[in-house]
């Protein structure tokens, strides 16, 4: 079958398309990946600048005024993980400190399951609930 692509980008989530992906590098396929790298396969990849993106972000914050600022976001990449350090960076720079109490990093890993999973509706209302309880004004998710 022809679908008369002649290329594809890719934003690899983990090793979950590992097989189809190396069976079009073995036919030559053009593949370019975004933001995650896979060291089993030699592909050109494209990165944003996260931790500057992140910090921007944040500062967009700090300009209108808020300073309880929220962030939510997994840490199980080089992706969130700058994203992560420029929301820190960010709060420093500007003499706000860090506060766990409204930074969510983890997601608890549900009975049987290797990796966290999207958030189930009981779960996204518990995280809302905990930064309204904190005054947070503005949330950096992932």
């Amino acid at each position: 079958m022809n679908y008369n692509v002649s290329g594809a980008i890719v934003y690899p989530i983990g090793n979950a398309n590992i097989t189809a992906l190396s069976q079009l590098v073995l036919k030559d396929f053009p593949i370019v990946l975004l933001d995650k790298q896979l060291e089993e396969l030699d592909l050109p990849c494209i990165s944003s600048d996260n931790f500057t993106g992140a910090y921007n972000a944040v500062e967009y914050f700090i300009e209108n005024n808020h300073r309880n600022i929220g962030f939510i976001g997994v840490k199980d990449s080089d992706v969130v993980h700058s994203r992560y350090k420029g929301y820190c960076r960010a709060l420093l720079d500007n003499g706000i400190i860090l506060k766990p109490e409204i930074i969510i990093t983890e997601f608890e890993t549900r009975l049987g399951e290797e990796e966290p999973t999207f958030l189930d509706e009981k779960e996204a209302e518990m995280i809302l609930h905990r930064m309204q309880n904190h005054n947070v004004s503005a949330l950096f998710l992932r």
